[in-house]
């Protein structure tokens, strides 16, 4: 794991809700300098961030998080989100909010993380120490599942400058997959994880009652 990481480098990783994601907390937990927990207080995300770069928002035992350069407010990030379906927030708020981040959504030992649309924010997986583990850098993958270089990969360029899609966007590591743009992976209690394609919902902003969720610096 890199040790540490310079301003505007950092990272983040999303751990599943379950007791078998120990030790992919313990792994990446190494060179994490924060942490936000999921309701049940196990580790959600780690990593290395600024101050403004994470908005977390708790509405009852769901938790939603906008993580980006100009994330939304605790305030504006609740407003959408639907305690009975946490999860589904994530399509009402990437269609209401300006900006680009990462969207994350944890409830009752579920996840939904995905980057943008337009690939701008990607998000990358791999299986650490059992369980399926989401980051927004694949390298912070690699290192953590100690991954060699795919060296198909890395000759493709030699043959054909042109490399066709989707092998362009394929990580250069073994174990380590991209999550499509536009598409969201979906992590259940085991800590198994699938992906599927999301769309935008218009609808506005809920009127429930909300916590607003705070981040804890380890």
């Amino acid at each position: 794991m890199p040790e540490r990481t310079a301003a505007g480098s950092g990272w983040f990783a999303v751990l599943p809700d379950c007791e078998a994601a120990r030790g992919a907390a313990s792994i990446l937990g190494r060179a994490a300098t924060r942490i936000v927990e999921h309701a049940s207080g196990r580790p959600w995300l780690v990593g290395q961030w600024a101050d403004d770069e994470v908005v977390v928002a708790t509405v009852g035992d769901a938790r939603v998080a906008a993580v980006g350069p100009t994330p939304p407010t605790e305030a504006r990030l609740a407003a959408f989100v639907r305690e009975g379906d946490a999860l589904g927030s994530l399509d009402r708020i990437g269609a209401n909010l300006t900006g680009s981040c990462h969207l994350l959504a944890s409830k009752e030992c579920r996840l939904r993380s995905q980057g943008t649309a337009s690939g701008l924010r990607r998000l990358f997986s791999a299986r650490v120490a059992g369980v399926v583990v989401a980051c927004d850098r694949s390298d912070v993958l690699a290192s953590a599942i100690d991954a060699g270089i795919d060296e198909r990969l890395v000759a493709l360029p030699l043959m054909d400058p042109l490399i066709p899609h989707p092998l362009g966007e394929r990580p250069l590591w073994r174990g380590v997959s991209a999550v499509p743009a536009g598409t969201a992976l979906l992590t259940d209690f085991s800590g198994n994880a699938r992906t599927r394609r999301w769309r935008h919902a218009h609808a506005g902003p809920t009127t429930n009652t909300t916590t607003l969720g705070s981040e804890a610096t380890a």
